[in-house]
């Protein structure tokens, strides 16, 4: 599930350097697999090879490049193609969507449009703000901080939240001035996840440890 690549530093570096016919290297690209992605895979070497235009002119006849007269609409046709595909995915239909956006603010802005499609499907329930984020019962969100405390009850000290753990949330716990979420994790079960933590800033512009 890894979105980029990393780029090779430190002592790697140095190994790929100094010792380019020692170290070991991936030459079989792993991804973008099957006859579907074939202009994909195309695309992808000439980018790699600096034919930007020519990429881009192939993704485009390919059907894989979408065009708006502006960022605002561009945001509104991404989370309206979502959401027809988390309709087929829950359907059984069609494998799970995810949107990716590069900038924080990008990511925000999407997630209040899928949860304004969400809410209007009658799929989540009422809102509830914490920190400077909005959660319903039926919503989708991801840890953005570890937490050894944080685990089931009677659970393992392993089984604790981790930073990228997914859950549903299935509750509103706590008070109406410092509300908690209970959330089913995957692979964990139900966890209540403190107003304190999901409200805490983890860093500029991602918001709080646990986000939609």
């Amino acid at each position: 599930h890894q979105h980029q690549s990393v780029e090779a530093g430190g002592l790697w570096k140095h190994l790929a350097a100094e010792f380019a016919r020692r170290t070991p290297a991936l030459e079989v690209n792993r991804r973008q697999v099957g006859p579907a992605m074939g202009q994909v895979r195309l695309a992808l070497d000439e980018y790699r090879h600096g034919h930007v235009a020519e990429a881009m002119d192939r993704l485009d006849s390919d059907d894989r490049v979408v065009v708006a007269t502006d960022w605002e609409e561009l945001l509104d046709t991404m989370a309206a193609d979502w959401f027809v595909d988390h309709q087929r995915h829950t359907a059984g239909d069609a494998a799970e969507s995810k949107m990716i956006a590069e900038r924080n603010s990008d990511r925000h802005a999407l997630n209040r449009r899928a949860q304004t499609l969400l809410r209007a499907d009658g799929r989540l329930g009422a809102p509830v703000e914490i920190g400077e984020a909005v959660f319903h019962v039926g919503d989708r969100v991801v840890a953005q901080a570890a937490n050894r405390d944080l685990r089931p009850r009677d659970g393992l000290q392993r089984d604790h939240l981790i930073n990228g753990s997914q859950g549903t949330v299935i509750a509103v716990k706590g008070t109406s001035r410092a509300p908690d979420l209970l959330v089913e994790f995957d692979g964990l079960g139900p966890i209540r996840v403190p107003n304190e933590f999901i409200a805490g800033e983890v860093g500029p512009g991602r918001g709080g440890g646990l986000t939609p």
